[in-house]
């Protein structure tokens, strides 16, 4: 049985990886890359509730004044 000289195992838990041709490299996998960036995943989350409690209470304040404008 013969190998594709293209692929490898991923250096952190031997799933397939393709070989980057130019510099011969094997990169981690999908699965092991995500694995690392779980910090950024929950800054995302913070961040997009952040933006959305924002809006949420501009738009309060907005229709709260155009309600109850006193003469």
């Amino acid at each position: 049985m013969s190998t594709n000289e293209n692929w490898g195992q991923c250096p952190a838990c031997n799933a397939p990886v393709m070989i980057d041709p130019k510099s011969g490299k094997k990169e981690a996998c999908g699965q092991c890359t995500s694995k690392k960036s779980s910090t950024a995943g929950w800054l995302g989350i913070w961040f997009i509730l952040l933006v959305v409690l924002g809006g949420v209470t501009a738009l309060y304040f907005s229709i709260r004044t155009l309600l109850f404008v006193e003469e």
